[in-house]
């Protein structure tokens, strides 16, 4: 059982983890690769990689997406854990 509530979990984190970053993720994401687009820019007298993301905002959305889905499934689990052990201790009771 708690094997598929881990994969539900995870499964849940990869449809609601694209929507925080549209709305949170996506300005620190576009802030990193706009730095980094200027100093690029700045010492080689040309604009980056054109189009709707530079390199820089793909990889700063990739790793922010790795680590909440990481973080959700670990805190996911742990309170799924406490759940399991207070429904026995009321099962006991």
């Amino acid at each position: 059982m708690k094997k598929i509530l881990f994969v539900l979990s995870v499964f849940a984190a990869f449809i609601g983890v694209p929507v925080s970053i549209l709305f949170a993720g996506m300005a620190s994401a576009l802030f990193i690769g706009a730095g980094s687009g200027m100093f690029v820019a700045y010492f080689t007298g040309h604009a980056p990689i054109s189009g709707p993301f530079t390199f820089t905002e793909f990889l700063g959305v990739s790793i922010f997406l790795a680590l909440l889905t990481y973080f959700y499934a670990k805190y996911a689990m742990k309170a799924l854990d406490r759940f399991a052990r207070w429904a026995d201790e009321v099962k006991l009771n």
